[in-house]
């Protein structure tokens, strides 16, 4: 991107907000951040047109995310607006598609790398539906390969959020209905390779704490030897 975008982001968190601001400073954006939604949202009605994507958790205090992007889209219809949640659920997702969310990220972020790639493609591509669509279409089979090589996928955006954004844009049928197909099932082996991640930790870390044990008993029977 040869402009610097400014971008709003909004969570109840501190500590995602200063992270996420952070880095995208780090990534030439101008950032700002707040963690009360009723003070962003009055930030944004005073210039919306100055501000080019908007970042919001779900879960918050005084709105959810869902309503905080209606109000932002209703003072800018075409702004893009990404949302964060800790709490993803099918009936969340629904919504999101049906409110036309331009991504839907899971906390806790897999890498932020992957979240500066949903913003960065959200901005270039907000104003071309059909391209949108075309990008969460790729996505889909890029997390579809890893899976299917068993790597965990690197993409923070949920593959049943990808379906229904398809679905509410009248994406091609046959290959939505394919995608549909695979959806549960590929759900199913992430959930799987998640899990054996967290094994592969917890059994190194088992191995670390077995030998610091050993060390500790030859230590004792050393000495009472």
């Amino acid at each position: 991107m040869d402009k610097k975008h400014n971008i709003l982001i909004v969570d109840d968190e501190t500590v995602i907000t200063e992270l996420l601001k952070q880095y995208f400073e780090a990534a030439n954006f101008n950032v700002t951040a707040f963690n009360d939604s009723k003070e962003a949202l009055d930030y944004f009605t005073l210039d919306p047109e100055s501000l080019d994507l908007v970042i919001t958790d779900y879960q918050m205090s005084e709105m959810t995310g869902l309503e905080f992007a209606k109000e932002v889209r209703d003072k800018k219809p075409a702004m893009p607006v990404v949302m964060m949640t800790g709490f993803s659920n099918p009936s969340l997702i629904n919504m999101a598609a049906a409110q036309n969310i331009n991504e839907f990220i899971e906390k806790p972020f897999v890498n932020l790398r992957t979240v500066l790639e949903v913003v960065e493609k959200s901005i270039e591509q907000h104003s071309d539906t059909s391209s949108h669509m075309d990008t969460l279409y790729n996505q889909f089979i890029k997390i579809l390969k890893m899976a299917v090589d068993d790597k965990k996928p690197d993409d923070s955006t949920s593959v049943n959020f990808i379906i229904q954004a398809l679905e509410k844009n009248g994406y091609d049928r046959n290959k939505l209905e394919i995608l549909k197909g695979i959806e549960p099932l590929l759900t199913e082996h992430i959930k799987y390779l998640k899990a054996r991640e967290i094994y592969i930790d917890l059994k190194e870390n088992s191995e670390m704490r077995k030998d610091r044990i050993n060390g500790k008993l030859s230590n004792i029977e050393s000495s009472t030897g």
